[in-house]
Protein backbone atom coordinates (compact mmCIF):
# COMPACT_ATOMS: atom_id res chain seq x y z
CA UNK A 1 0.00 0.00 0.00
CA UNK A 2 1.57 3.34 -1.01
CA UNK A 3 0.86 6.75 0.33
CA UNK A 4 0.71 10.03 -1.54
CA UNK A 5 1.74 11.81 1.63
CA UNK A 6 5.47 12.32 1.97
CA UNK A 7 7.24 12.90 5.23
CA UNK A 8 8.13 16.53 5.89
CA UNK A 9 11.72 17.53 5.25
CA UNK A 10 13.35 18.57 8.52
CA UNK A 11 15.97 21.31 8.62
CA UNK A 12 17.84 23.06 11.45
CA UNK A 13 15.71 25.50 13.43
CA UNK A 14 17.27 28.85 12.44
CA UNK A 15 15.29 30.74 15.06
CA UNK A 16 16.57 28.49 17.86
CA UNK A 17 20.13 28.91 16.57
CA UNK A 18 19.67 32.70 16.52
CA UNK A 19 18.45 32.73 20.13
CA UNK A 20 21.41 30.58 21.18
CA UNK A 21 23.77 33.00 19.45
CA UNK A 22 22.06 35.96 21.12
CA UNK A 23 22.48 34.28 24.50
CA UNK A 24 26.22 33.81 23.93
CA UNK A 25 26.52 37.46 22.89
CA UNK A 26 24.64 38.57 26.01
CA UNK A 27 26.89 36.41 28.20
CA UNK A 28 29.99 37.94 26.58
CA UNK A 29 28.72 41.44 27.36
CA UNK A 30 27.67 40.38 30.85
CA UNK A 31 31.22 39.24 31.57
CA UNK A 32 32.57 42.59 30.35
CA UNK A 33 30.08 44.51 32.51
CA UNK A 34 30.98 42.47 35.60
CA UNK A 35 34.64 43.18 34.90
CA UNK A 36 33.96 46.92 34.81
CA UNK A 37 32.06 46.84 38.10
CA UNK A 38 34.82 44.78 39.70
CA UNK A 39 37.49 47.24 38.54
CA UNK A 40 35.60 50.28 39.82
CA UNK A 41 34.86 48.69 43.18
CA UNK A 42 38.47 47.54 43.53
CA UNK A 43 39.61 51.14 42.95
CA UNK A 44 37.24 52.35 45.66
CA UNK A 45 38.43 49.63 48.04
CA UNK A 46 42.06 50.55 47.33
CA UNK A 47 41.39 54.12 48.48
CA UNK A 48 41.24 55.85 45.10
CA UNK A 49 38.58 58.17 46.48
CA UNK A 50 37.99 58.81 50.15
CA UNK A 51 35.19 60.99 51.47
CA UNK A 52 31.63 60.71 52.66
CA UNK A 53 30.55 61.15 49.04
CA UNK A 54 32.90 58.35 48.00
CA UNK A 55 31.27 56.07 50.56
CA UNK A 56 27.85 56.87 49.12
CA UNK A 57 29.06 56.29 45.55
CA UNK A 58 30.59 52.96 46.60
CA UNK A 59 27.25 51.85 48.07
CA UNK A 60 25.49 52.95 44.89
CA UNK A 61 27.94 51.02 42.72
CA UNK A 62 27.43 47.90 44.84
CA UNK A 63 23.67 48.25 44.44
CA UNK A 64 24.01 48.76 40.67
CA UNK A 65 26.24 45.71 40.42
CA UNK A 66 23.57 43.68 42.21
CA UNK A 67 20.86 44.97 39.87
CA UNK A 68 23.00 44.17 36.84
CA UNK A 69 23.57 40.62 38.07
CA UNK A 70 19.87 40.12 38.73
CA UNK A 71 19.01 41.41 35.26
CA UNK A 72 21.65 39.17 33.69
CA UNK A 73 20.34 36.11 35.55
CA UNK A 74 16.78 36.85 34.47
CA UNK A 75 17.86 37.43 30.88
CA UNK A 76 19.75 34.15 30.83
CA UNK A 77 16.66 32.39 32.15
CA UNK A 78 14.49 33.95 29.45
CA UNK A 79 16.92 32.82 26.77
CA UNK A 80 16.96 29.30 28.24
CA UNK A 81 13.17 29.16 28.22
CA UNK A 82 12.97 30.40 24.63
CA UNK A 83 15.58 27.86 23.52
CA UNK A 84 13.85 25.06 25.45
CA UNK A 85 10.54 25.73 23.69
CA UNK A 86 12.09 25.31 20.24
CA UNK A 87 12.87 21.96 18.59
CA UNK A 88 16.29 21.32 17.08
CA UNK A 89 14.77 20.68 13.69
CA UNK A 90 11.63 21.97 12.02
CA UNK A 91 9.72 21.41 8.81
CA UNK A 92 11.39 23.16 5.87
CA UNK A 93 8.26 25.24 5.31
CA UNK A 94 8.04 26.57 8.90
CA UNK A 95 8.73 30.15 9.91
CA UNK A 96 11.65 28.93 12.09
CA UNK A 97 13.32 27.46 9.00
CA UNK A 98 13.11 30.82 7.23
CA UNK A 99 14.14 32.97 10.21
CA UNK A 100 16.66 35.73 9.59
CA UNK A 101 17.63 38.79 11.57
CA UNK A 102 16.08 42.01 10.33
CA UNK A 103 14.60 40.32 7.32
CA UNK A 104 17.78 39.29 5.56
CA UNK A 105 21.18 37.74 5.77
CA UNK A 106 22.56 35.48 8.43
CA UNK A 107 22.25 36.15 12.12
CA UNK A 108 25.41 37.77 13.45
CA UNK A 109 24.49 39.39 16.81
CA UNK A 110 27.83 41.15 16.78
CA UNK A 111 29.97 38.02 17.16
Amino acid sequence: MSSDVTAPVLVPNRYRLAVQTAKRYAEFNEDALHGMFDAVLKAFESGAWESSLADERYRQMCALRGLARTAADRTSGEFDQAIGRQPLEVSSDSWQARWSDHGGGSVSWGL
